[in-house]
């Protein structure tokens, strides 16, 4: 067992008998946020099966099933997973199946899956979401960066840190409304190939870019049916290998979906958003500055 932070939520984690290797695999994987002391516990994840069997076989398609606060998934990603929330606390018990390469990165990944799907309801109903995103600490807020795999999120990370830069997160931010319906921005625990580790503590939210490779600097104004499309991808990416939360799901699945969509949608009313076209010659201190 063991407490660790995900922006302002302590999370604590029961592991099943017989899984001391992952614990400890675990506490490595998250050193960067493990608590010792706290008073309050947000939400409890227990894993009560942890089982990975290189022989198991996938299904030719996801095969996501809700009735009301349960789940059972077969994912083509090789993954089954059973799981069930307290409909008033959101605290989750867990049980996994996977049938992956047995080494490192696996677990990691499978690990990261785990935590991120225990937390998405209890979020979802504290007024928060999980973006993959870029995000910038410039002149003490945060400009969030988007895009599709190989749009250039990790080009713009690394020209960061080079023009002097923070870095919140290089891969995962969890976004939080507050009572004016304003954004603020924290890192998430999840490191990313680059195994950057996001900033502490949480920042208001400025604007957002959505990438766009380009032989000159090019920054206009995005028509917001499309600012509301790439948001909501980028939403839904965060789930990793399953649309576990989609708009075909059901029962609990269902209501965080709905709650996601209208949290996009607030997004989109209360932000503007530019494409953001660079190129690799591009210096960002030139642009913010």
């Amino acid at each position: 067992m063991f407490v660790y932070r995900f922006g302002p939520f302590f999370v604590k984690v029961i592991f099943p008998s017989g899984t001391v290797d992952l614990e400890k695999k675990a506490k490595r994987w998250y050193k960067h946020v493990l608590v010792d002391h706290v008073t309050t516990i947000d939400h409890v994840s227990y894993l009560s099966r942890w089982d990975l069997c290189p022989d198991l076989i996938p299904p030719t398609e996801d095969r996501i099933l809700w009735q009301e606060t349960k789940l059972e998934l077969q994912s083509i990603f090789n993954i089954n997973l059973w799981g069930s929330w307290n409909p008033d606390s959101f605290d989750a018990n867990l049980q996994l199946q996977g049938g992956c390469r047995l080494d490192s990165h696996t677990h990691f990944k499978m690990w990261e899956f785990v935590q991120r799907i225990s937390l998405y309801p209890k979020i979802v109903n504290s007024r928060a979401f999980m973006l993959h995103c870029v995000a910038l600490l410039i002149n003490g807020k945060v400009s969030l960066f988007m895009g599709p795999s190989g749009a250039g999120k990790s080009t713009i990370a690394e020209k960061a840190i080079e023009s002097g830069y923070q870095v919140l997160t290089d891969d995962t931010a969890l976004l939080m409304f507050d009572s004016q319906d304003q954004l603020t921005a924290w890192a998430t625990p999840y490191p990313s190939k680059s195994g950057l580790i996001g900033l502490a503590g949480s920042f208001p939210v400025s604007r957002f870019y959505v990438l766009k490779h380009s032989p000159q600097v090019e920054i206009k104004p995005l028509p917001r049916n499309i600012f509301a499309r790439s948001l909501l991808e980028r939403i839904f990416e965060t789930q990793y290998s399953s649309h576990v939360f989609g708009f075909k799901s059901k029962g609990l699945g269902k209501d965080v979906f709905q709650k996601i969509y209208h949290f996009a949608n607030l997004v989109t009313k209360k932000y503007t958003a530019e494409q953001f076209g660079f190129s690799l010659d591009t210096t960002l201190k030139d642009i913010f500055e």
